[in-house]
Formats: C-alpha cells, sequence, structure tokens
C-alpha cells in the first residue's frame, strides 16, 4: 500500500511538470506509458525472484529506495541551483549586489543587471 501510494505522488508530480513546461500532450503520455509498461514488466519479473529474500519486507525495501531516489533529485536541484547561482557570480564583472526582497536580482557597482 506504502508503494502504490508513492507511485502515485510520484506520477502526479511528473504529470504537473510536464504540463509547466509544454511538451506535447500525445507524446508524453505514449512515453510514460511505454516507461510504465517496461518497468512494471521488469520489476514483476525480479520481484517474483526475489521474494524468497525479502518476504514481507518487500514493501518497506521499495519505499526506502522512492525515498532515496527523491532525495537524491532534491540534492541535484540543489547542486544545480547553487552551481547556476556561483556561475552568476563569477560572470560579473565587477562586485555584485544583491537587491529586492526575493534577493535574486543581482547588479554590477554601475546598477546594471548581470
Amino acid at each position: 500500500m506504502k508503494s502504490a501510494l508513492s507511485i502515485s505522488l510520484d506520477e502526479l508530480a511528473v504529470g504537473f511538470s510536464i504540463g509547466l513546461i509544454d511538451v506535447p500532450v500525445a507524446f508524453t503520455i505514449l512515453l510514460i506509458a511505454l516507461q510504465a509498461f517496461i518497468f512494471t514488466f521488469l520489476g514483476l519479473a525480479f520481484g517474483s525472484k526475489f521474494k524468497r529474500f525479502l518476504g514481507e519486507w518487500s514493501e518497506e525495501v521499495v519505499g526506502i529506495v522512492l525515498g532515496l531516489l527523491g532525495f537524491w533529485i532534491i540534492i541535484e536541484a540543489v547542486l544545480k541551483l547553487y552551481k547556476q547561482t556561483k556561475m552568476i557570480l563569477c560572470r560579473s564583472k565587477s562586485r555584485p549586489y544583491f537587491h529586492g526582497r526575493d534577493g535574486l536580482s543581482v547588479t554590477d557597482q554601475a546598477g546594471s543587471v548581470v
């Protein structure tokens, strides 16, 4: 039950993200269906082999793996954001200044946006 909820929340996040970036809906649905079929088939094949080793712990193992994947995605996103911010600061010719409530606007000493 826990793994089903995790997968549903994952698919909700994927659908929301795809809706934000304006990709073709029909092609995206086809790709998601193909990916779901392949990985479900592989999961069933490997699951039947590992069942004797994991037993009733199988749902907990799947939940842990999904949680670790989510944590990995968050860490990659934070590192990417950090690298982008660092690159913006390094590109400026003079010392950058942050202003505004959001703290995201960057200008050089002359006041032009970097």
